[in-house]
């Protein structure tokens, strides 16, 4: 899906195909991406995304790289064994020391109950350590003909309806 097509469309539904426009193109573009960043914040999964998660050596907690939005899966060290989901009440409550224990290769990965975007990793992640994992990706501002990477063509209408809300909710 090229957002230039959603421009092109948002137009016609709001008849602003006559010179002078109300919206200029940079706007309804505007408007476009932030119909991406809206979808992706409600539905996580259409921008889903697997990569490497370098890991902060000597600490449990770690964070995906600044694209992220959610953690969705850890599977493995990178050419290494896999790592399997924990639960951290478990761990705590039959090893209470685990944070303590010195650096190695990720063994388990226990979500943050509080924070979708950070996990914990058992044992501490050695100097150089990274994860394959699957996070939601925080769309880019995507300029006109640049093609809209990880969401469906099917969604094509879902943008185009969202941004002609906020071009009428602009009140122009």
């Amino acid at each position: 899906m090229k957002l230039s097509a959603v421009v092109t469309e948002v137009r016609r539904i709001i008849q602003d195909v006559n010179s002078p426009q109300r919206y200029s193109d940079a706007t309804l573009l505007g408007f476009a991406n932030q119909a991406l960043r809206r979808i992706a914040v409600l539905r996580p999964d259409l921008f889903a995304y697997i990569g490497e998660i370098p890991c902060v050596a000597g600490q449990v907690l770690q964070s995906p790289p600044a694209d992220s939005l959610r953690v969705m899966e850890i599977f493995s060290v990178k050419d290494g064994n896999g790592v399997t989901e924990a639960s951290r009440t478990a761990l705590d409550e039959t090893y209470p020391g685990w944070m303590n224990d010195p650096a190695g290769a990720a063994v388990n990965w226990m979500r943050h109950t509080r924070n979708s975007n950070r996990f914990f990793i058992y044992p501490k992640a050695p100097t150089g350590q990274i994860l394959v994992g699957e996070y939601a990706q925080t769309p880019p501002v995507y300029e006109g003909d640049a093609d809209v990477a990880l969401l469906p063509d099917a969604y094509f209408p879902v943008v185009v309806d969202c941004t002609v809300f906020l071009a009428i909710v602009t009140g122009k």
